[in-house]
């Protein structure tokens, strides 16, 4: 399965919903056989220090084991093992010549962890009640919400807004066709 390419290096999913789990369809290729690629669901955890593939995964694209890895998890300790691989992000966001870990006890087909997420910038919104999950590499421009928030109207609590008002989120629609 081939993904779609844009412009960039960008990668976004939309869900319809607010999301609880960040889960993107990638692509993992051997990095000395490009052509051999599985097409896998991988989550975003920004708590994973490394992305790590289940050994499943690691066993069908056959890649080879550099050396064995212990890890810390959410639920203890876990033994696997070190490969070389290349990660294609929807969109086409290419992450080439990585290293990470397969553990043969994982559910979860891929996570993505902050080795890929420190390469760029990484964002969830969650808004109109939608979820939206961005990242871009390299790194083009802080983030700060704290700092953005400074030049927007502030929240006044206690202050009641009316229907016909502008809603305070700043999208300039009246509250009660916005977040009202």
């Amino acid at each position: 399965m081939s993904l779609p390419k844009t412009h960039g290096y960008c990668s976004s999913r939309v869900f319809n919903n607010i999301a609880d789990r960040y889960e993107v369809e990638i692509e993992i290729a051997d990095i000395l056989e490009p052509e051999n690629k599985v097409s896998v669901t991988a989550m975003w955890d920004t708590g994973a220090t490394k992305t790590t593939i289940s050994g499943s995964v690691a066993k069908c694209l056959g890649i080879p084991k550099l050396y064995d890895v212990m890890a810390q998890t959410a639920n203890g300790i876990a033994f696997g093992e070190a490969h070389f691989a290349n990660i294609i992000l929807s969109n086409g966001v290419e992450i080439n010549d990585i290293e990470i870990m397969s553990m043969p006890d994982m559910i979860t087909e891929c996570l993505l962890g902050a080795d890929i997420i420190a390469k760029g910038d990484f964002s969830i919104s969650n808004f109109g009640g939608r979820t939206i999950v961005s990242f871009r590499m390299p790194s083009r421009a802080d983030t700060d919400y704290v700092q953005n928030s400074v030049n927007t109207n502030p929240y006044v609590k206690g202050k009641k807004t009316a229907r016909n008002d502008l809603c305070p989120c700043g999208s300039g629609k009246k509250f009660k066709n916005c977040c009202g």
